[in-house]
């Protein structure tokens, strides 16, 4: 519970990632859970759902990662045409 109360209260401008770790924290106690608990008290649902958000958020900050280096090497390509 500490763990979404502290995911809550972050403001919508905070970065992707600052949720993204904290589902990552969520995901780590729900497999402890999975592991530890009864059949009956299963979160498995849970956890797919929250492994799926993880695994796209992810996607998204590598996807960023490589607009930003294709960015700065475009950028470096353009600079260095001046000494052609």
């Amino acid at each position: 519970m500490s763990i979404m109360e502290r995911i809550e209260s972050f403001r919508i401008t905070d970065p992707l990632m600052k949720f993204t770790t904290g589902l990552e924290l969520v995901l780590e106690k729900l497999q402890e859970w999975e592991t530890n608990a009864a059949r009956h008290v299963s979160v498995q649902e849970q956890m797919t759902t929250v492994s799926s958000l993880v695994i796209e958020w992810r996607k998204m900050e590598l996807d960023g990662w490589k607009q930003s280096l294709n960015s700065v090497a475009h950028k470096v390509r353009q600079s260095a045409t001046k000494y052609w």
